[in-house]
């Protein structure tokens, strides 16, 4: 299990799992609701049509923004996949992300969380290395704010 996200540069993928004191299904409650993600993500998350696949909705950075997002797989309580867009775009495009969520049961009360976010092997090396060092920073402090809030701490 890692503690902190880590960057494959070479594929350009950003991977990092936590283990989350909690079922399986309050872990899926908590990663899937519109409402609960404004709590441990600390930004509003709207999804007009609610969260299931195919579904479109937005994630706002507060002060920078809206980011378009585009639920790719929805199969409950295992796996939830996004297709995340640029800041300001009107729908995810061509230089979106995919983040993938993968939720694994860990006897009752544990649930192990797989975040693999992909996509940046599209940029040129140091554009590559710059926004996966943010993203990596990012995803280390989103996911320790998600554990904290799903286990009401």
């Amino acid at each position: 299990m890692d503690d902190a996200a880590r960057a494959d540069f070479e594929t350009g993928k950003i991977t990092r799992t936590v283990r989350v004191a909690a079922s399986q299904r309050a872990t899926w409650a908590a990663l899937t609701d519109p409402a609960a993600i404004e709590q441990w993500w600390g930004h509003p998350a709207v999804f007009p049509d609610g969260v299931r696949e195919g579904a479109e909705g937005t994630f706002e950075w507060v002060g920078h923004g809206l980011m378009p997002m585009r639920v790719e797989r929805f199969d409950e309580p295992h796996h939830f996949d996004l297709l995340w867009g640029g800041l300001g775009a009107d729908t995810p495009g061509e230089d979106a992300s995919l983040v993938q969520f993968t939720l694994e049961p860990e006897g009752p009360d544990h649930t192990l969380v797989t975040v693999v976010e992909s996509g940046f092997d599209r940029l040129e090396t140091a554009a590559r290395r710059a926004a996966m060092e943010q993203n990596v920073e990012g995803w280390t402090e989103v996911l320790d704010s998600f554990v904290a809030h799903v286990e009401g701490r």
